[in-house]
């Protein structure tokens, strides 16, 4: 079972207000639904076109010797009505001895072509860790595809073996842009896996933020599926116990559901209770994304 949760790393953007007329798109790539291992990187994304602008924000993985960390994209960048491409670097200080910090590096491009966004994304960094440089460069290619939001289920309740499902959650992710959703059946479709991001209000400081891949839950009958989750983790000054739910219904090219994730934020030791935060309820839905090949 792996859960990957949202670091706070996130590459310089431009802001500007979304036009009513903007086109919206979410997605990624899920490879699996079943989580593997070795390394097999997963990436998020969301997009929206703002007339001759291309407004994105992704979350994907940076691996390096012993860890992982997960880095946040943004950008708003020029859009010919096809193409975009935009790159950026930065870092970020990891435990609290000084001079420890990971820099990274990403570039990408795609292309937005009536409902389907695809392209490539490519992320690479190095780590310094205690005098030591490590580079954190594995599998540093990955492609993605995105889809309009698809609307409620019609159809069969079965979906095509190994099919995936991208789309968007009325979560507000900053700057106009919604959460992605992404969705991957298992190969025999009785099975279906999930990879969205949400932000959670909290009782006092800055608004929580997860990404979470839900471990494989059960096809029913009718295209339903629903899983809940209970899981903790530590940071630096932080202790974090997480309580998510996902659910929904596929049926046919398109899926809707809910989601919702809840948590306690406590100091270092887990004895102090900081604050609590709660998304609340959230609708999503998703259509069905062109297979894309590895890399």
């Amino acid at each position: 079972m792996r859960r990957i949760v949202a670091g706070a790393v996130t590459a310089a953007a431009l802001s500007c207000a979304a036009p009513a007329a903007a086109q919206d798109y979410g997605g990624g790539r899920l490879p699996f639904s079943v989580p593997i291992r070795p390394f097999t990187p997963t990436t998020g994304i969301t997009l929206q076109v703002r007339g001759d602008r291309m407004a994105f924000r992704f979350d994907t993985s940076l691996q390096c010797p012993g860890y992982r960390y997960e880095i946040v994209g943004r950008r708003v960048v020029a859009f010919d009505g096809r193409h975009f491409a935009a790159k950026a670097k930065g870092s970020f200080r990891i435990g609290t001895r000084r001079g420890n910090r990971v820099t990274y590096r990403w570039r990408l491009r795609g292309q937005a072509d009536g409902t389907i966004a695809s392209g490539r994304l490519f992320v690479t960094g190095t780590r310094y860790l205690d005098g030591r440089r490590q580079k954190c460069g594995a599998k540093p290619r990955r492609r993605f595809s995105a889809r309009v939001a698809g609307p409620a289920p019609v159809g069969s309740p079965v979906p095509p073996a190994k099919a995936a499902y991208g789309g968007l959650s009325d979560v507000d992710v900053g700057r106009g842009l919604r959460g992605h959703v992404l969705l991957k059946v298992g190969g025999s479709s009785k099975r279906i896996g999930s990879r969205w991001s949400v932000f959670a209000t909290c009782g006092r400081g800055p608004r929580d933020s997860l990404t979470n891949i839900t471990p494989p839950m059960r096809l029913r009958a009718d295209g339903s599926f629903s899983r809940s989750e209970r899981f903790s983790a530590g940071y630096v000054g932080l202790f974090i116990r997480y309580r998510v739910r996902f659910a929904g219904r596929v049926s046919g090219e398109f899926a809707n559901g809910t989601l919702r994730m809840r948590s306690r934020i406590y100091t270092a030791n887990g004895k102090r209770l900081l604050t609590t935060c709660d998304s609340g309820l959230r609708s999503w839905s998703a259509s069905m994304l062109r297979p894309i090949s590895p890399g």
